[in-house]
């Protein structure tokens, strides 16, 4: 299903594109050269290793992976991937990176941090910690347990 949902949306996009790309008519290809790519050994197997191994294998191996996982654990990992997408750039490409960046993976990690540690551990608005708070809410039950029988 989300194979072919990219296969549509890329073709929908090739076939706009195509007939206005950056103000200036653009052609598709004549069909004798489509033919020609999908006849040569070495475009037909760079096809494949994209769509079968770069792209279909590698989500159904990750669709694997998550099922062992939990929510909270899941949503940690595809939360950090423009950090890891950012890492690798400036590792790889030697990118570099202003505050806006810093603040952006900054916001990131206390997003991931506040998703899976929370802050329990501060009081709250009220001034009150969390056991005042858990107190209140037994005694609230208990009044409405009493006032039902």
């Amino acid at each position: 299903g989300q194979m072919m949902a990219v296969f549509v949306a890329s073709a929908a996009y090739c076939l706009l594109s195509a007939s206005s790309l950056g103000g200036a008519a653009v052609a598709l290809p004549p069909a004798d050269q489509v033919v020609g790519w999908l006849t040569d050994p070495s475009i037909v197997a760079a096809l494949l290793w994209t769509g079968v191994v770069t792209t279909a294998l590698t989500v159904y191996m990750e669709t694997l992976a998550l099922k062992t996982l939990s929510a909270a654990e899941t949503t940690m990992i595809f939360s950090t991937e423009p950090l890891w997408g950012a890492a690798f750039a400036a590792a790889v490409l030697g990118e570099r990176f202003g505050l806006g960046a810093a603040l952006g993976a900054g916001l990131i990690l206390a997003g991931i941090g506040y998703s899976n540690v929370g802050l329990d551990w501060l009081p709250s608005s009220a001034g009150r910690g969390k056991e005042e708070e858990e107190k209140d809410k037994d005694s609230t039950e208990n009044a409405c347990a009493t006032k039902v029988s």
